[in-house]
C-alpha cells in the first residue's frame, strides 16, 4: 500500500478516483503521497473500524478545491446472501464532488458496484444499483460529468447501458472490463492502462501494485453532451428484475416454512423423553455423534432459513421492487 500513492503521483494526474481503499490507515498513506504531488483536496469513505466495516472504499482527490460533496449508499448489497461473499462488510456507494473549471462546473462521481462470485452472480443487484446511480446523476446534472468506478459487470450484462440511455453518458475508457470511465461534456484525448507491471515489494515478493490496472485518461472540456435516448436495454432488464422478484418470493415462502419446521424439530428434541412419540425414540437410538451432527445441521439450517425469511429476503425484495419502479419511470 505504501507504493501505490507514489506510483499514482508519478503519473502527474489532476484528478484521482480510487476504489477499494477500505481502511483509514491505507487511505492516509495514499492521500499523503497525493498531497505531496499537488492533489491537496480530497474526500474519501474509508473506515477505521474492525475489518474496515462500513467503508465505501472510495476516494476523490484533485489539485483544486472540491465542493458539493455528497454520498449515496446503494439500497441493495447491505445484507449478505452468503456470509463469505464479503461485499456486505462494505457500503457499496457513489461518492460525488464538483470542481470549478474555466469552462464550467465539472461533476466527479466515483462508484463501486456489487461484485460477482462463483456461487452468486448478483446481476440484478447491479441493475438496481445502476438505476439508483442514474437517478442520482440526473438530480446532480452539470455541464460536464466524469463518472469512473469498478462496475463489476460480467460479460453479457447490460446494467451500464442504462448510464447511456437514461443519463446521456458515453464511455471513454474501459470497454468490457470491470473498471470503466463514462463522460458527458468531455472529449477524450487519450486513455491507457498503467500500473500493470510487477514491482518488488518490501518483503522481496514481486507483484502488481493492484489487481486492477489503473486507467489514465486525458480529457478536455467539450460542449458536446450525450443525448438521452430510448434503447432496447430496459425491456430485457425489466424482465430480468421481474423474474428475480418472482423467484425471491418463492424462496421467501420456502424459507419461512423451513424455519418453522426446523424450530418445531429443535423444540421437540429439547423436550427429550418428556414427550413420547414424534420420532424421539428413533433419534435417541442414534449414536451420540450422529445425534449431535443432526442437531447441528438442523440448527444451522433453521437459523439460515430464519435469517433469509426475515433478515435478508424482505429488504432484498423491497430493493428489487424499487428498481422496477425506477425502471418504469
Amino acid at each position: 500500500m505504501r507504493r501505490i500513492g507514489p506510483a499514482l503521483a508519478r503519473l502527474r494526474p489532476n484528478i484521482v478516483l480510487l476504489q477499494e481503499l477500505w481502511s483509514e490507515a491505507d487511505a492516509e498513506l495514499v492521500m499523503r503521497a497525493l498531497a505531496e504531488a499537488g492533489l491537496t483536496h480530497e474526500v474519501h469513505g474509508a473506515s477505521a473500524r474492525f475489518a474496515a466495516f462500513g467503508s465505501s472504499g472510495l476516494l476523490i482527490a484533485a489539485d483544486r478545491p472540491l465542493h458539493d460533496v455528497d454520498t449515496l449508499e446503494y439500497e441493495l448489497g447491505r445484507w449478505p446472501h452468503t456470509p463469505y461473499h464479503l461485499d456486505w462488510l462494505s457500503r457499496k456507494a457513489v461518492l460525488l464532488a464538483a470542481v470549478d473549471t474555466p469552462g464550467g462546473r465539472l461533476l466527479l462521481a466515483n462508484t463501486h458496484w456489487q461484485a460477482a462470485y462463483r456461487t452468486g452472480n448478483y446481476a440484478p443487484v447491479r441493475v438496481a444499483q445502476a438505476l439508483e446511480l442514474c437517478d442520482w446523476l440526473a438530480a446532480h446534472r452539470a455541464p460536464h460529468t466524469l463518472l469512473a468506478g469498478d462496475f463489476n459487470e460480467e460479460p453479457g450484462e447490460r446494467a451500464t447501458d442504462l448510464l447511456v440511455e437514461r443519463v446521456g453518458l458515453s464511455e471513454a475508457a474501459g470497454g468490457n472490463g470491470l473498471d470503466r470511465i463514462f463522460v458527458a461534456g468531455l472529449a477524450l484525448e487519450s486513455a491507457k492502462q498503467e500500473l500493470t507491471s510487477a514491482v518488488e515489494l518490501e518483503d522481496g515478493e514481486r507483484m502488481p501494485l493492484s489487481d486492477h490496472p489503473a486507467w489514465v485518461a486525458d480529457l478536455r472540456l467539450s460542449n458536446n453532451r450525450g443525448e438521452i435516448k430510448s434503447g432496447d436495454v430496459q425491456p430485457s432488464l425489466s424482465e430480468q428484475l421481474q423474474g428475480e422478484v418472482k423467484a425471491l418470493r418463492h424462496q421467501l415462502w420456502f424459507a419461512r416454512v423451513a424455519a418453522f419446521l426446523g424450530a418445531l424439530i429443535l423444540l421437540r428434541v429439547s423436550l427429550g423423553p418428556r414427550v413420547r412419540g414424534l420420532g424421539f425414540g428413533w433419534f435417541a437410538r442414534r449414536r451420540r455423534a450422529v445425534r449431535h451432527l443432526l442437531l447441528l445441521a438442523t440448527g444451522l439450517g433453521t437459523a439460515y432459513a430464519a435469517y433469509f425469511a426475515w433478515g435478508y429476503g424482505p429488504p432484498q425484495a423491497r430493493g428489487l421492487t424499487h428498481a422496477l419502479q425506477r425502471l418504469g419511470r
